[in-house]
């Protein structure tokens, strides 16, 4: 039987307005342990704003997204200052060292 992986960074949906403008839209994106992943594109297509709201430093305007097994769907308030952004990784230094 094959086995079932599941994404460390899950988005669907992602959607982010300042007001009547659109800077993302139906964002969906699975990231699985061990893949690189680069976010590219030109000056103001949203590169900025996508990564700040997988920080949760911008409030989603639509959309879910789950980091770690933790959803940020509806995060707000008091859930927000709780949040400490993506899961830490051990330095590449260390991983390579002797």
């Amino acid at each position: 039987m094959a086995e079932s992986r599941k994404p460390v960074i899950s988005v669907h949906d992602l959607a982010k307005n300042y007001g009547e403008l659109k800077v993302l839209r139906k964002i969906d994106m699975d990231i699985y342990k061990g893949e690189v992943v680069s976010v590219i594109g030109p000056s103001g297509s949203g590169k900025s704003t996508f990564l700040r709201c997988l920080n949760y430093l911008e409030e989603l305007t639509s959309g879910e997204i789950d980091i770690g097994g933790v959803s940020l769907k509806g995060c707000k308030g008091h859930k927000k200052e709780r949040w400490n952004g993506v899961p830490a990784v051990q330095p590449l230094a260390a991983q390579n060292s002797a």
